[in-house]
């Protein structure tokens, strides 16, 4: 099982998520999160508000289980991942959750660190 991410959860549980989204993204670029799926495989898409479906992400796999618990399991998705589930399903928005707290993040952000960094997203 792939580790918690540590720096996301203590950034969600905080609350300092919504006023510094620069150190959340980098967070998810560096640690990946957990994304749940159904027993199948496929990634379970969820609805936080009226805007429509969102990934969810989790800072570990514990957390998914708590919050998610209808989910079969999580898979680790580092960024690269996240990126690649929005192009095939064009769900643009990654909700992360923490153990208390949570925030929505476009994935758009996700793929400008990552460029930002050099990383080439494309392809």
């Amino acid at each position: 099982m792939s580790a918690a991410n540590d720096a996301l959860a203590l950034i969600l549980d905080r609350g300092a998520a919504a006023g510094d989204s620069d150190t959340l993204v980098a967070a998810i670029v560096d640690g990946g999160v957990h994304v749940p799926v159904d027993a199948g495989g496929s990634v379970v898409f969820i609805g936080v508000d009226d805007s429509g479906p969102v990934l969810p992400g989790y800072a570990s796999a514990a957390a998914r289980a708590r919050r998610l618990p209808e989910a079969a399991e999580s898979v680790h998705c580092d960024a690269l991942r996240l990126l690649d589930i929005w192009r095939q399903t064009g769900v643009d928005t990654l909700a992360v959750f923490g153990d208390t707290q949570w925030v929505k993040v476009p994935l758009p952000l996700v793929g400008a660190e990552l460029r930002r960094r050099g990383t080439r997203t494309e392809g």
